[in-house]
């Protein structure tokens, strides 16, 4: 994997721009030190650390988390077109899926590396090849079960939220294993540099309310304007 020490929001915008052929897909995080790991291969992983679970148990533990939201999501939600909308909902909503978030808008990748003071932040940037693009509803494409290697999954907007972020998922089959690939980037955040690029990107519309598309960013958005954060708290 391939790193790079960024230096301005200009070289970023540089160090992101497609090629012809290519999809590229982001994800920020905001230690720079976190790895490419499913929130249900972390879970799974203190469980086991702690004796609660053993190492080759975690699709019990998968099967029981989707037949719970299945069951009692139904009244909310309705039906699912295919089950990789299924986990993309649960993953959504805060279930631990073998799903990792990226967004195919390199300025949101950005956004969520410089959410945290402090760090070095990263964004990794993934050139996708065409044939791991999963197509659910044809005859080749498998079921998340059946799935054995990585995938990628463009799922179908639900929610504002979804829509603003510019949402799209890997699959990984192994939710023990750290995502590696020859095709990815490390771009790392100086610590230094995070208030400046969020100040930027804030100027440029792109802050927690564009991001998140809810009424308490709306709400922190107004009074951050009229300098009501300042004034009465």
């Amino acid at each position: 994997m391939q790193e790079i020490r960024l230096e301005s929001l200009t070289h970023y915008i540089e160090l992101t721009q497609r090629r012809k052929q290519e999809y590229l897909i982001f994800r920020g995080v905001s230690d720079s030190t976190y790895r490419l790991e499913s929130s249900f291969g972390r879970r799974f992983k203190m469980l086991v650390e702690n004796g609660i679970r053993k190492g080759d148990d975690w699709q019990n533990l998968e099967a029981a988390f989707v037949q719970n939201f299945t069951d009692f999501s139904f009244p909310l939600i309705g039906g699912f077109s295919n089950d990789w909308e299924k986990i993309a909902m649960m993953q959504h909503h805060g279930l631990p899926t073998r799903l990792l978030d990226w967004s195919s808008n390199p300025i949101i990748g950005l956004f969520f590396a410089t959410s945290k003071s402090g760090v070095d932040g990263s964004v990794y940037v993934f050139q996708c090849a065409s044939e791991i693009i999963l197509r659910p509803g044809s005859s080749d494409c498998p079921t998340p079960i059946e799935c054995n290697e990585v995938r990628l999954y463009m799922p179908r907007h639900t929610s504002p939220r979804m829509n603003a972020q510019s949402c799209v998922f890997t699959f990984h089959p192994g939710p023990l294993e750290i995502f590696e690939h020859e095709d990815l980037t490390k771009i790392q955040i100086p610590m230094e540099l995070k208030s400046a690029l969020r100040n930027q990107l804030a100027h440029l519309g792109i802050d927690h309310y564009f991001v998140f598309q809810d009424l308490d960013n709306l709400c922190k958005k107004i009074k951050l304007k009229s300098r009501l954060d300042t004034e009465l708290e």
